[in-house]
């Protein structure tokens, strides 16, 4: 007897609010969709991240809603995208910046590195990389994913193949502790693996974390510290200009500019329809930490982090921070992705790491674009995985 053969699923892609707005299904992923995309199509992105032009779409298969953001190809050789929606920021600018940081003990390679992306600039630039359509990307460091069967990639991959004939299709934020079978899948549809960042995993659920010294001793300054924690539901829409605040010194200064440049009424919709969930450290009534952080499918991150730099690093505000994320998790029963940077820190209080990919189809663009793409995937994993894991970054 003959195997039944699934039916490809139907595939929709909403351009405009209303027309998305009529085909969310009544879930929980389509009500998060309806709070938190419906917006940005409505009033574009950069209401909400200032460093992200795209143009937002919505792919519907079946009960799932994926957005799309949808990125032109710059003029000149510099995007001024955030990296979350930008090759050349992410594999040139903000890449520099990544050396600049965390490489200061090798100076020769701090040195030479950056001199070696800026190569790829004008081989990014003619190859139009930044031409792209994001699919699942929430404009966040990590994108969180549904599950993604071959059942459902088989009609997807078609219809967005179909409609964006110069567009590159990319799937951020894949690694292979997580993703392992859709990243075969996407492989076999001819997709290019481009590493993009080494990223740290803990799983919390057997506490087994706690065991370790670091822990413990973060663990002690939790119980003798100050500062208390404000949940979401206390805090109002008059705290968000610190919260911004202390996002933008952290991400924005200390690190890149290059991070997403997430705005006032950003915060404000963050905290009035829930896109994540905010908590804030605070002594008596200033609020010197942030922490904003999602969940989907099992796996928990937290893409908004920020504390008051001008407080004495005694007061351990990272470290309370990120013992709070690892507890949330725990009391979840959630993977918490820990996202990239840190490692060090990352590691000594459990955090694995694990490869994290961007995935590229490309194979109906002109041949020169393909070559760019295969030429640098092929760099990536040649130097600078090697690197990466050499030096532990």
């Amino acid at each position: 007897m003959e195997r039944a053969v699934t039916p490809p699923r139907p595939v929709t892609l909403s351009r405009d609010a209303a027309t998305a707005a009529a085909l969310l299904p009544d879930t929980p992923d389509g009500d998060y969709a309806r709070r938190v995309l419906l917006p940005m199509m409505a009033q574009g992105t950069q209401a909400f991240v200032a460093n992200v032009q795209a143009q937002v779409q919505l792919a519907h298969v079946g009960d799932l809603v994926l957005p799309l953001m949808i990125v032109a190809a710059p003029r000149t050789r510099r995007s001024g995208q955030a990296y979350v929606t930008s090759m050349l920021t992410h594999y040139v600018d903000y890449a520099q910046r990544e050396i600049e940081l965390e490489l200061q003990q090798q100076p020769h390679l701090r040195q030479i590195a950056p001199h070696l992306l800026e190569g790829l600039r004008p081989l990014l630039h003619i190859g139009r990389a930044d031409q792209c359509v994001y699919v699942n990307n929430w404009l966040f460091s990590t994108n969180l994913y549904p599950p993604l069967t071959p059942e459902i990639i088989t009609p997807l991959h078609a219809a967005l193949v179909q409609a964006f004939p110069q567009h590159s299709i990319v799937f951020r934020s894949l690694n292979v502790e997580l993703h392992a079978e859709l990243l075969a899948e996407l492989r076999r549809r001819g997709y290019v693996a481009l590493f993009s960042r080494q990223v740290y995993l803990l799983d919390p659920r057997d506490h087994a974390y706690r065991r370790r010294t670091d822990v413990k001793n973060d663990l002690q300054l939790a119980r003798h510290t100050p500062y208390h924690w404000r949940t979401h539901a206390d805090l109002r829409q008059h705290d968000m200009p610190r919260l911004r605040a202390l996002y933008d010194d952290l991400y924005l200064r200390k690190y890149s500019h290059h991070n997403p440049q997430f705005t006032l009424r950003f915060f404000s919709s963050a905290l009035q329809y829930n896109w994540a969930t905010l908590a804030a450290l605070a002594q008596h009534s200033r609020l010197d930490g942030l922490l904003g952080y999602i969940e989907r499918n099992g796996i928990l991150t937290a893409p908004l982090v920020g504390y008051d730099r001008r407080v004495p690093q005694a007061a351990g505000l990272y470290r309370l921070i990120t013992l709070r994320l690892s507890e949330i998790a725990a009391e979840r029963g959630c993977i918490l992705h820990a996202s990239a940077g840190a490692a060090r820190f990352k590691r000594t209080r459990g955090a694995v790491p694990t490869l994290e990919y961007s995935m590229v189809f490309a194979h109906h663009l002109a041949p020169h674009r393909q070559l760019g793409w295969a030429m640098l995937a092929s760099l990536l994993d040649q130097i600078v995985v090697p690197i990466t894991q050499q030096y532990t970054l």
